[in-house]
């Protein structure tokens, strides 16, 4: 009886540097179908204070390492059931650390495939490949002799040796320890390359013979009744006809072909002219595209996610040919020297065998596997930097009591303006056509002008889709027309997403009596005044805030956002009584449909007057209460606390606290005595309080926050957007004009500002801060203000790049440390890309250790650089083994006792003596104070040398 394969979980909290017990603790909570945003908020005390963020991570990894545990559960079953597994096989399954190990190990164990080894197998020729492995077919025209076999398509003594050679090239190929270092060769030497696909070429049209081009040519002349041998019934039918309609049969059959002909060739010169038109437009497409990469080389290590991802992509759309190309010499010199003995037998004939079993087994499928990694990794990436930007596009500050009007902007449909009350009410609405002549601009100035003084609007939101600049000047134009001294500003929205939400079913039920135009309007008003209540109505993937998130797996996009919009709305809360069924479904706790029985619920009985009315549900029972109540507000019920962020079980514990201080939760509601209980709860330790009350120091303290600030939203500290009356053209800028942007997308590469032009400008990543910025998601976040400068303006292209850097700001040297390594949140200015690590260098001749050895370059220090580290033994069981033994590859292959061992490890050249001699000797002015100390060192040495003068001070001379 097998027994199960469990879950590491102090290797998961140590892989994931996290304490044991609260490991244990999330995966009991999670085991317990409890919600990741619950446990993050009302469950800190038995997580240890752990952060969403890190609960999810846990949840993944444990999520991970089920399914791991299962497939070896499964492998080792079936390796039973087939009476392969032993004692040293079940120990490296259950041993294996990751997915591929663990297939390099169960793989020549698998259903083997129809191929050449396969086949060879079949004639018969296992026990011949085993002979030659072992050495004992010394002669190996004699051992193959008896397996010639004509039934079996075995002709010749070669043709067995050649069947022989593809087994052992496949056992070659399925050794796990070769295959894992060949897998580490490719990703340590592993260069990615790309060229531009040829393009193949249209066939060229070929002249048809005049009787078969034209299909009516060939059919005329069988209905011409001159020719046909008319029978009894057609010789009626023509008498009965008119010499009219003779004649004319007779004259319009001759002259229509030709002009069928005519028409036929026109439609085909027509589409020949379309396609070449097409063909044109996808190699235009592809210059702007790819051209970049169609001569491309680079080091898979360094390369950066969003460019494995374009290389994918045009590989996909077939435009470039990709290649991942490695050191193969290092690959057959490291499983030449492990698998093949020197004075082996048949040394010549396994070298052939080995060369076959990389070139056409091994090292294509390892650069598959490698490249689809390095994508998958790729992948993972760009669905985390879309993951951030979304949630900091949710989490952006609403604006609150303000009457908007909104502009969806438009040429053929013209604009339509949807003016909205300070809640987001629908108002009134009209259309404006911002092209043409004069007098038809003018009369939309007019229009535009009476809305706002109708409804008293302060503030136009403008979305940012076709038409957005023109109608931004015309509304700027406005303004300084018709309110110059009025409070009346601009600003301008994302509207991605709108359209798709304008003409679906949930705008549909909201608005039923609007147009789809009029919807969109009103959804970029909405975005402006409740950022995450309106956007949590829009398919996350049609935010438009990230790079190549087509390029994902649809559902691992959609569970990812899922889970992100999620979180975005339990951090801020939802009020009860005012949020719609959209939002209500993201509470922890609920879904779709216990959030429609919610809205039902209210729609019919009227508002909510307490969180425990939540019970008078249909279908919402006691977990769901206990998951999502939290995360409910309700403002002037009959309970104080359930305006607040005080789960409902914490109620009689928030009541005690307010008891010892000398309140009553009824005083949250009135102001003077609010700002007394604020003053004492600071006066109050949450530690004593908690150890008095016996409760945990995390509920306690969260429960003082939510009563000297009860309700409190979030991004009320956020910057608000960025209003405008005036209207800027690319033509303005001039490099080192400083202005205010909002940051629209955060990439790998930098940021995209909106500085209120059609396009957005670019601050790259080295131009964000004064050293080395190594994730710009650490800068900058979606929705962030901030102040840029120019840097140049292509007017043609219509790119625009910004600094975040003043013009002539001094860039500081990166602090590198002892080691030469970034310290922790410290940037260089050095250049866009990360330093490389360091080159290796060569091995120390022969000679004496400490020599600094010929080529190796030396710093201006004088210190050689750092040589390389060692490589390290995969993880698993044979870490327990000797260096020695862990390189033999095991499986197949001879294990002879004359095997080449390696030589001892060639001592580093280290060379320490002019480090010592500059670095640890004072000079007389360092110790008389007249020249600067160079580091803590010296200080310590100065020091030292002090103290041993006052221990033993000098003796005075005596002449």
């Amino acid at each position: 009886m097998i027994e199960p394969v469990k879950v590491n979980l102090i290797g998961l909290a140590r892989d994931l540097n996290l304490p044991p017990e609260s490991v244990e603790a999330v995966v009991n909570l999670l085991n317990d179908e409890n919600p990741i945003p619950f446990i993050a908020r009302f469950r800190k005390d038995l997580t240890g204070n752990m952060n969403e963020e890190q609960i999810r991570l846990i949840a993944a990894r444990y999520a991970d390492q089920k399914s791991f545990a299962e497939r070896k559960a499964a492998m080792l079953r079936i390796l039973e059931s087939k009476g392969l597994l032993t004692p040293d096989l079940e120990k490296k399954i259950r041993s294996a650390r990751n997915s591929r190990r663990l297939a390099d190990v169960y793989s020549p164990y698998k259903q083997p495939k129809q191929s050449l080894a396969a086949a060879a197998r079949e004639k018969g020729l296992q026990p011949l490949a085993d002979a030659i492995l072992s050495g004992d077919a010394a002669d190996l025209q004699a051992a193959a002799a008896p397996y010639v076999n004509a039934e079996k398509e075995i002709a010749a003594a070669d043709d067995a040796l050649k069947f022989a050679g593809y087994i052992i090239s496949e056992q070659f190929s399925l050794l796990p320890e070769l295959r894992q270092t060949a897998r580490e060769i490719f990703e340590r030497t592993g260069k990615i390359t790309s060229q531009k696909a040829e393009e193949k070429k249209p066939a060229e049209a070929q002249d048809v013979p005049p009787a078969e081009t034209p299909k009516a040519e060939q059919a005329a002349p069988e209905e011409n009744p001159e020719q046909a041998a008319p029978t009894e019934s057609s010789a009626a039918e023509t008498k009965t006809e008119s010499p009219a309609a003779e004649a004319a049969a007779t004259t319009a059959a001759p002259a229509a072909a030709p002009v069928r002909a005519k028409s036929a060739q026109a439609k085909k010169r027509r589409k020949e002219r379309k396609k070449e038109s097409a063909a044109e437009q996808r190699r235009q497409r592809d210059e702007k595209l790819y051209s970049d990469y169609f001569d491309f080389s680079g080091d898979l290590r360094s390369c950066p996610g969003y460019r494995i991802l374009a290389l994918n992509r045009g590989l996909n759309e077939r435009r470039l040919k990709v290649r991942l190309v490695a050191d193969t010499d290092e690959i057959k010199k490291e499983a030449k020297a492990a698998l093949i003995p020197a004075g082996h037998a048949n040394a010549a004939f396994l070298e052939a065998c080995l060369d076959d079993a990389l070139a056409r087994l091994l090292i294509p499928q390892i650069e598959r596997e490698v490249r689809r990694e390095a994508v998958e990794n790729a992948k993972k990436q760009a669905l985390g930097v879309y993951a951030k930007n979304t949630r900091n596009l949710l989490l952006q500050k609403p604006l609150f009591r303000r009457r908007v009007l909104a502009v969806a902007p438009g040429f053929r449909f013209g604009c339509k303006l949807a003016a909205l009350d300070e809640f987001g009410n629908f108002l009134g609405d009209e259309t404006v056509f911002i092209t043409g002549s004069a007098e038809r601009k003018k009369r939309a100035v007019a229009k535009i002008a009476e809305l706002i003084e109708r409804y008293k609007i302060t503030v136009i939101a403008i979305g940012n889709g076709t038409g957005c600049r023109e109608a931004e000047s015309l509304i700027a134009a406005m303004i300084s027309e018709k309110f110059p001294d009025a409070d009346i500003a601009y600003t301008i929205v994302n509207e991605a997403g709108a359209s798709a939400y304008s003409s679906g079913p949930l705008s549909a039920q909201e608005l039923p009596h609007q147009s789809a135009l009029t919807r969109c309007a009103i959804s970029i008003g909405r975005r402006l005044q409740d950022p995450l209540n309106e956007l949590v109505k829009i398919d996350p993937a049609n935010m438009g805030v990230g790079i190549y998130q087509h390029d994902m797996k649809p559902k691992d996009l959609k569970d990812t956002l899922t889970e992100v919009v999620a979180s975005a709305v339990n951090f801020v809360g939802v009020d009860l009584n005012t949020a719609t069924s959209a939002i209500l479904r993201y509470v922890s706790g609920l879904n779709q449909l216990t959030a429609k029985r919610i809205a039902d619920y209210r729609r019919q009985n009227g508002p909510f007057r307490s969180r425990r009315e939540l019970m008078n549900v249909p279908g919402f029972g006691t977990a769901s209460f206990t998951h999502a109540a939290g995360f409910l507000k309700i403002r002037d019920g009959v309970e104080p606390l359930d305006a607040t962020w005080i789960h409902p079980e914490s109620y009689e514990l928030a009541e005690k606290i307010l008891d010892k201080i000398g309140f009553s939760k009824d005083d949250l509601r009135n102001s003077v005595k609010h700002a007394e209980l604020t003053a004492k709860l600071d006066r109050l330790d949450p530690k004593t309080a908690a150890e008095e009350l016996g409760a945990g120091l995390s509920t306690v303290a969260d429960i003082f926050e939510q009563l000297k600030r009860p309700g409190r939203d979030p991004r009320e500290g956020l910057p608000a957007p960025i209003f405008k009356k005036g209207v800027m053209k690319i033509e303005n800028l001039e490099p080192g004009m400083e202005l205010m942007g909002t940051v629209l997308n955060v990439v790998d590469f930098g940021a995209f500002v909106d500085i209120g032009l059609h396009n957005p400008g670019l601050v790259h990543i080295s131009r964000m801060g004064e050293r080395y910025v190594r994730d710009a998601h650490q800068r900058l976040s979606v929705g962030d203000i901030v102040k840029v400068w120019v840097v140049a303006a292509a007017i043609q292209r219509e790119r625009i790049s910004l600094s975040m850097l003043a013009p002539g700001q001094p860039r500081r040297a990166p602090d590198r440390g002892r080691r030469g390594k970034l310290k922790e949140g410290e940037s260089s200015d050095e250049s866009a890309n990360p330093p490389r690590r360091p080159r290796r260098r060569p091995r120390p001749a022969e000679g004496v250790p400490g020599e600094q050895t010929a080529g190796a370059p030396r710093s201006e220090s004088g210190r050689g650089r750092r040589p390389p580290r060692r490589e390290s033994a995969p993880r698993g069981e044979e870490n327990a083994a000797p260096h020695s033994e862990r390189r033999r590859f095991e499986g197949v292959g001879p294990q002879s006792r004359d095997r080449r061992e390696r030589g001892p490890r060639q001592p580093r050249s280290m060379n320490f003596v002019s480090k010592i001699e500059k670095k640890d000797t004072l000079s007389q002015e360092m110790r008389e104070g007249k020249e600067p100390l160079r580091s803590f060192s010296d200080l310590a040495r100065l020091f030292s040398e002090k103290a041993e003068e006052e221990k033993n001070p000098p003796k005075e001379s005596t002449e």
